[in-house]
């Protein structure tokens, strides 16, 4: 088993694929003003982890400072996938 999933071990990389209906889980980022479109098993996050451990993952895996990704939103599809974006300022 990928020691990568931490404390998350009992969600294991096929199990994951099998709870979204045999559908890879996509991890949708928008970062400096472009958008990046990466597997959740290429970043290293899981949907199940929180939005700080999935933030930490991605400032590593982008080589940036995690204060980067601090006013950054982490939504949850219903099919599974994360977006990670900026949060919407309205007004």
């Amino acid at each position: 088993m990928d020691s990568w999933l931490g404390g998350y071990k009992q969600f294991a990389p096929t199990e994951l694929k099998n709870f979204t209906g045999g559908k890879q889980t996509m991890v949708h980022v928008r970062f400096e003003g472009r958008s990046h479109d990466y597997a959740e098993r290429e970043v290293r996050v899981a949907a199940v982890m929180t939005d700080r451990e999935i933030k930490e993952r991605l400032a590593q895996f982008l080589d940036a400072s995690l204060e980067r990704f601090e006013p950054y939103v982490v939504e949850r599809t219903v099919r599974g996938d994360l977006i990670v974006r900026p949060e919407a300022v309205y007004g």
